[in-house]
């Protein structure tokens, strides 16, 4: 009786070790005063997320690798701040390579996301975003998800590249980007500048 009742005790208390472990993982930026810019480089490749956490960051990969496993996570998480860009960071294979949730006033400039799930995401309530200058390839659901947010969201001088599931020529030019809920756009969605492979109709 008393091991039914000790393994129980055991793997709960792994859990507990086990979840610690996961949240430590991930690298988080903060600033020490959050009224005034902060710059942070990456000096290194990762292999763990990083969520900005404070207002007005500016994150430098300086060309350096944030790589998932493939399989969950989201590589770089941006979730009810303002005023944040990301720029040279080459995010792989994560379920999310970015992902900005509730942070207006964002701009995701010359990065490269390759091998996610999804590359870019903005969702619930991200206004006043920009996308220029990134590349967007083979990623095996959609390129950019728009998802809740209400704009204005611009997209200039982008590379889309064979996006989306099934062998790579035969891609579908829809997967680029998508917005699932475009009842929700209030300000203009802009585009310019931007490329396509496959291209898309009309472009």
């Amino acid at each position: 009786m008393k091991k039914h009742v000790a393994l129980p005790v055991l793997a709960l208390a792994a859990c507990v070790i086990f979840c610690s472990t996961a949240l430590a993982a991930s690298l988080d930026i903060r600033s020490p005063d959050p009224t005034q810019p902060y710059y942070f480089r990456l000096e290194s490749d990762q292999s763990r997320p990083i969520r900005i956490l404070s207002d007005h960051v500016y994150l430098d990969c300086q060309q350096h690798w944030v790589s998932g496993d493939g399989s969950s996570g989201v590589g770089i998480e941006v979730n009810g701040v303002t005023d944040v860009t990301i720029t040279n960071c080459h995010v792989s294979h994560w379920l999310w390579g970015i992902l900005i949730r509730r942070s207006p006033n964002a701009n995701v400039r010359a990065n490269v996301l390759v091998f996610n799930s999804t590359g870019v995401a903005f969702e619930d309530q991200s206004t006043n975003i920009h996308l220029t200058e990134n590349v967007l390839s083979d990623n095996s659901f959609y390129g950019l998800e728009i998802r809740t947010s209400p704009g204005p969201i611009r997209l200039v001088r982008n590379a889309f590249a064979f996006n989306g599931p099934g062998p790579r020529l035969q891609r579908d030019p829809r997967c680029h980007f998508i917005i699932l809920s475009p009842g929700l756009i209030t300000k203009p969605l802009e585009k310019y500048g931007n490329t396509f492979e496959p291209p898309l109709p009309g472009e």
